[in-house]
């Protein structure tokens, strides 16, 4: 028992604290590979928050499926994805429709579209991604990305145990979110960018599932 405490001190102790979290919620198994080139793309937006002398940015990758709910392995995702909402570090998601179904988008993230209502990347939830150079910027090249594909930030819930504590990490969030619609703002968006289409939303998701 000595020996196991002892064990559970040091990890604690020298547990390196990201400087910023991002969960990446999709089923995409190409994009699930780049949590290297997305660390690397997202450095430049993150200042050294721990004091460590580095920046430090952790992405965790949940795959959220049909199958999510199902036994066994699945079992494995649900439960990793309650406990990281449980948590306030990761406020930043990137998320997809079925995703956002399953967390729930219009009961724990943010309204982008109130905030932000002039941009043209943004509906509802999330900003979308697929007519901004995102894919090149890390390096994705299986194809174009899905239309659903967002940045979305949660919601400081009320009456959360650490409420504060997540209040400061989502206005932390949303400055980085801001820096990251800079850049991608300020791109020229891919030629196959079609003046009348929009990106796909969950409730355009389910109408079509109808």
């Amino acid at each position: 028992m000595v020996l196991i405490f002892g064990y559970l001190a040091y990890d604690q102790l020298t547990k390196v604290k990201p400087d910023f979290v991002l969960m990446v919620l999709t089923d995409n198994e190409e994009l699930q590979k780049k949590s290297a080139e997305l660390q690397t793309y997202l450095e430049q937006f993150v200042d050294d928050e721990n004091g460590d002398g580095k920046v430090t940015v952790s992405i965790y990758c949940i795959p959220v499926s049909d199958d999510i709910d199902d036994m066994d392995y699945y079992t494995a995702n649900a439960t990793k994805l309650s406990t990281q909402m449980q948590m306030p570090e990761g406020v930043m998601l990137l998320t997809d429709a079925k995703a956002n179904d399953y967390i729930s988008a219009e009961d724990t993230l943010v309204n982008l579209e109130q905030l932000y209502p002039e941009d043209s990347h943004v509906r509802e939830y999330g900003y979308y991604l697929r007519y901004t150079d995102f894919a090149q910027k890390i390096g994705y090249s299986e194809g174009r990305l899905d239309r659903d594909l967002c940045l979305s930030l949660r919601k400081p819930t009320e009456g959360y145990k650490s409420e504060a504590v997540m209040q400061e990490y989502y206005e932390y969030a949303k400055k980085v979110l801001e820096e990251i619609m800079t850049d991608l703002d300020n791109t020229e968006p891919p030629a196959d960018k079609p003046v009348s289409e929009t990106p796909e939303t969950t409730e355009q998701t389910t109408e079509q599932g109808e």
